[in-house]
């Protein structure tokens, strides 16, 4: 017996194949504070959705701003997400804020975008916004740009105007590496040129732009030089080897003679599967099993090119990076960077001026805030495949993560390739740290004693030094203020410059190394131990009160902070954070022991 059929249920039949057959599109738009994006977006949505005809003109930036603090300040904060129907497209738009503050928002929705539009206000041109935003849209990979030069109404729809802007725009594009940008003239608050042709600009011979986006497709040239990251090592039933990961920048095919970018050597492609079937052709952009005439030495990192047109690897770059974290980015500091599926050690030599941009330093000689772009030198602990992001926006990137948490700092993208120190090599040397400490009878161990000014570190280290030489022990002392007047001589007390004093501190030569200095922040205490081991690192607090090193101030210092005299000055004008899980506490109000000294040497287990 056949199931009764009814028209409501043939209407939800037909609903559903319309959504079936209906093409999702996503679109991010971006661009400088109130050059309209919002006011665009709710034109479209009031002139395609029937749910918002009633909507004035006037309101049309309201229906976007849906976050009370963005009605309050007549800004967009977060990113709004809205869906729009034209014809058998459906378009999901996100309308991103155009705050550099809010720079990693709009990241984030330019990360899954189709389409990037980037709005210009034609009375105004180019602003420093704009031009970050154009260059996160080149960091994101979006396939396609389109600008939008608004507010024409303004300035009597004068072609010359539109023109001009059009021209700042291109050169924009070619600086920053960006594929050709289309411009079109439009007025989003009268919709003129958005749904319709205008009348008012018949000298403007393109399409509007709804029709723009209706035309567009996926389907876009690549540069023939394919490149494959490899992700996974997998065996089949032959026990063959067989490598998973992704093409990036063309196509590889059955019987291409390919090498491998680490060791060089070379093999022809026997095989290669996607899923459980077996292909000619691994295209542009697919994830696929590539199985070799022979085993080379390959491993998750690695990338392989066609033979003819083998890649270089580097281990210096000059990128632009996308700063995400609220914590700052510092000079000197060393992160992890993922490139494709490879991690490697790296630290930030230098923050430069970003000339394609237009942007100057940043607001510190040795830091980058959350939201700031920037081209900076990075030195990489291992060499990755060079890929310049403009000729494969797929792997000329990478991100900075922290080392011990794993939490992500930045975006960047690799601009040029950097001889690391040209003309200084590294010297091998016959004895190592293990000779050392064979010859000295003991086991190194870095020593990091921390604490607040006053509170007793150097007396402190000066004990241990003492109990450790009568004990036949080689050790050496590097207390802050005699580091100061020598090696860091040249480093102020800004955060930065903290930091920085931290890891020229951070040095282990098989001795035992005793580190007396302030060094207040928990992140780059953790940087000394990244760099010397954990298992090596020991980390003694003293904490001794503020008010008991207050009350003490040997030099002075306090009563300078206090009277405004001193900037920066841990305890007073400038935070310390204790250790959060310190190898020993010892609190020097009273005296220390010298039981007190034993028992911190039994557990260095020298």
């Amino acid at each position: 017996m056949s199931r009764p059929t009814d028209s409501t249920e043939s209407g939800i039949d037909a609903f559903l194949a319309r959504e079936q057959s209906t093409k999702v599109i996503r679109v991010v738009v971006c661009g400088s504070i109130d050059d309209g994006k919002s006011t665009l977006l709710g034109y479209l949505m009031s002139a395609l959705d029937a749910r918002y005809n009633e909507i004035e003109s006037a309101d049309l930036a309201g229906l976007l701003d849906s976050l009370s603090a963005e009605r309050e300040q007549n800004i967009t904060i977060d990113v709004a997400y809205r869906h729009i129907r034209a014809g058998n497209r459906r378009y999901i738009f996100a309308d991103s804020p155009g705050h550099q503050q809010f720079s990693a928002n709009m990241a984030t929705a330019c990360s899954t975008a189709d389409i990037a539009v980037l709005l210009v206000d034609v009375t105004k041109g180019i602003q420093p916004q704009t031009r970050v935003h154009a260059a996160i849209v080149g960091m994101m990979q979006t396939s396609e740009v389109v600008c939008l030069v608004n507010k024409m109404d303004a300035v009597s729809f004068a072609e010359e105007e539109f023109r001009r802007v059009a021209h700042e725009v291109h050169q924009l594009a070619v600086a920053i590496g960006l594929r050709h940008i289309a411009s079109i003239p439009v007025s989003a608050l009268v919709g003129e040129n958005v749904i319709r042709p205008s009348a008012n600009m018949p000298w403007y011979t393109g399409v509007p732009f709804i029709d723009y986006l209706n035309n567009w497709s996926r389907e876009k040239n690549q540069p023939d030089d394919p490149i494959f990251a490899v992700q996974r090592i997998v065996r089949d039933q032959d026990a063959a080897r067989g490598l998973l990961g992704k093409v990036d920048g063309g196509d590889f095919s059955v019987g291409d003679l390919v090498k491998v970018t680490a060791s060089g050597e070379a093999a022809v492609i026997e095989k290669i599967t996607r899923g459980w079937e077996s292909v000619s052709r691994a295209t542009n952009h697919s994830s696929v099993g590539l199985w070799l005439d022979r085993n080379l030495d390959i491993g998750r990192g690695d990338a392989l090119s066609l033979a003819k047109m083998p890649l270089g690897t580097t281990n210096k770059i000059r990128a632009r990076l996308l700063w995400l974290d609220e914590e700052p980015c510092s000079v000197g500091r060393t992160y992890d960077v993922k490139w494709a599926s490879f991690w490697t050690a790296c630290s930030i030599e230098s923050i430069e001026h970003d000339d394609a941009l237009g942007l100057g330093a940043s607001e510190g000689e040795y830091t980058l805030s959350r939201g700031g772009l920037r081209m900076c030198e990075i030195a990489l602990s291992s060499p990755i495949p060079y890929v310049e992001h403009s000729k494969h926006p797929g792997l000329g990137n990478f991100i900075l993560v922290d080392r011990l948490t794993r939490r992500t700092f930045a975006a960047g993208t690799i601009i040029q390739k950097l001889a690391k120190s040209a003309n200084v090599y590294k010297q091998p040397l016959s004895i190592a740290r293990l000779d050392r400490e064979r010859l000295n009878g003991q086991h190194g161990r870095v020593v990091w004693i921390t604490g607040l000014s006053g509170s007793g570190k150097s007396t402190l280290a000066n004990l241990i030094e003492r109990e450790l030489h009568q004990r036949g022990h080689r050790s050496y002392l590097l207390d802050g203020d005699n580091i100061r007047k020598g090696l860091c001589s040249d480093l102020g007390f800004s955060d930065a410059e903290r930091m920085e004093n931290v890891r020229r501190l951070a040095e282990d030569a098989g001795l035992v190394v005793l580190v007396a200095a302030v060094s207040p922040f928990q992140h780059d205490r953790d940087m000394a131990r990244g760099i010397i081991g954990d298992r090596d690192f020991f980390e003694l607090h003293v904490s001794t009160p503020l008010e008991v090193c207050e009350e003490r101030d040997p030099k002075g210092l306090y009563r300078r902070a206090r009277a405004g005299q001193l900037a920066n000055f841990t305890g007073v004008s400038s935070p310390y954070e204790a250790p959060r899980r310190p190898s020993a506490v010892v609190d020097c109000t009273s005296p220390i022991t010298p039981g007190q000294i034993c028992a911190l040497i039994e557990q260095l287990s020298i």
